[in-house]
């Protein structure tokens, strides 16, 4: 299982990513967890901590409000940077990378 973790599901950015996640992975008979943080810090830090690691295998992160590097112990992917409406985002410490 691969979990999505965006913002808002509202901005069609965000349900226009979702939607071809939700359908990559099908491809490869993939489950995805999407999560909605609402951009809130604490809900953030529980994606990449550990209560979620031990339910998934990777993550596709848009974080929003992590300021501070955070270790992120599943593999994971930030999503890009020059199509997200959020801008720059913070740094996260991470050695595997995560196939799509």
């Amino acid at each position: 299982m691969v979990a999505l973790a965006v913002p808002d599901l509202d901005n069609p950015y965000v349900a226009e990513l979702a939607t071809h996640v939700i359908s990559a992975a099908g491809r490869r008979d993939w489950t995805v967890l999407v999560d909605q943080t609402q951009g809130d810090p604490a809900r953030e830090r529980l994606v990449v901590g550990d209560i979620r690691s031990n339910l998934i295998d990777g993550l596709l992160f848009s974080p929003l409000a992590l300021s501070e590097p955070i270790e992120v112990r599943v593999p994971y992917r930030l999503t890009p940077r020059e199509s997200s409406p959020y801008g720059e985002f913070p740094a996260m410490r991470d050695a595997r990378p995560f196939p799509l």
